[in-house]
């Protein structure tokens, strides 16, 4: 299977970490959003904790493939796919005839106009 430009050897420096960041993709390509906690224990429940899954998700956030869509009561964070990490995540999973879920737009706060 050929690497993705982004997630490959060219643009994206291959070395051991790679294929986690794959399957993370691929994971909220699927599932759309969820907390390095869910991702952890979904791909990789061996691994004694989600630190190397957090890692991880914050590469991807410098690649702009995901981003932080909200915290939970408990201060998790809950993460979704970006418009061009959904792009990749696609490359991915529909050679394998898996279908991926919507892309979750950021939303952006409302402006309360001032009191004068």
């Amino acid at each position: 299977m050929a690497h993705s430009p982004v997630v490959g050897c060219a643009a994206y420096p291959c070395d051991r970490y790679e294929p986690r960041r794959r399957e993370l993709l691929q994971a909220l390509g699927i599932f759309q959003r969820a907390t390095p906690d869910q991702l952890w224990k979904l791909t990789r429940p061996e691994n004694r904790h989600d630190k190397l899954t957090r890692d991880n998700l914050l590469d991807l956030e410098g690649h702009q493939l995901v981003r932080i869509e909200s915290f939970q009561y408990d201060q998790r964070q809950v993460w979704v796919l970006s418009a061009r990490g959904h792009r990749e995540a696609k490359k991915l999973l529909e050679p394998k005839g898996i279908r991926i879920s919507a892309l979750r737009k950021a939303e952006r706060p409302r402006l309360r106009p001032r009191p004068r």
